[in-house]
């Protein structure tokens, strides 16, 4: 065999003792394996309570939207006393901004304390009636994220429960009001007959 046919087999050999994986070459038959960090910015981090279907809940006046084993993000209900609506959403900021189907709000907030806000409407906001058309899509923004919820029914129930309270119920009639079916009817008193006229000698006076 030639001298340049010796160097052409040391070359294949050597070739075939190394191993490209993940554009990282290795010696001695060794794969190295790349594997992307925390800090990689293509590589998305699936924030807590994806994957939880989102709904509408809805009790005695008060309506809630999230995911069922999480706290909602977004809830309203209805405070009688005031004739009003009180919004709530998780996070911070100095306002709450409400818009649906061509009608929006701009609302002040007050902080609760348990990393959420709260505001408040009159019955008369053209928004509530916005919000609870059917098929109406809501955004809530203001803070530090941009929520788009479906409104409808659930928001329509507490509208109306707020604006129409339930008549109070009727008390049940007492024992006095209810007359003894086997009782007798009453006897009605005999009539009073006009007092004689006196007489002189037995000629009316």
């Amino acid at each position: 065999m030639s001298r340049n046919s010796l160097v052409l087999v040391a070359l294949l050999l050597a070739g075939c003792d190394k191993m490209t994986v993940g554009n990282h070459t290795e010696g001695n038959g060794e794969t190295r394996v790349s594997v992307a960090n925390d800090t990689d910015e293509n590589v998305a981090q699936a924030p807590e309570g994806v994957g939880a279907p989102m709904a509408w809940r809805v009790e005695d006046g008060a309506a809630f939207y999230g995911a069922a084993d999480q706290p909602p993000v977004f809830a309203l209900r209805c405070e009688r006393q005031s004739q009003s609506i009180l919004f709530e959403r998780a996070g911070s900021g100095t306002a709450l901004n409400l818009s649906a189907d061509g009608a929006g709000v701009s609302l002040g907030t007050r902080d609760l304390g348990n990393g959420r806000v709260q505001a408040r409407t009159g019955m008369g906001d053209a928004v509530l009636d916005a919000m609870a058309r059917p098929q109406t899509q809501v955004t809530v923004s203001g803070g530090p994220l941009t929520l788009t919820i479906p409104g409808g029914v659930a928001i329509r129930r507490v509208v109306d429960f707020c604006r129409n309270p339930p008549a109070p119920p009727t008390p049940p009639p007492t024992d006095n009001m209810i007359a003894p079916t086997n009782a007798a009817a009453p006897v009605a008193p005999p009539p009073v007959l006009p007092a004689p006229t006196p007489t002189l000698g037995g000629q009316p006076r």
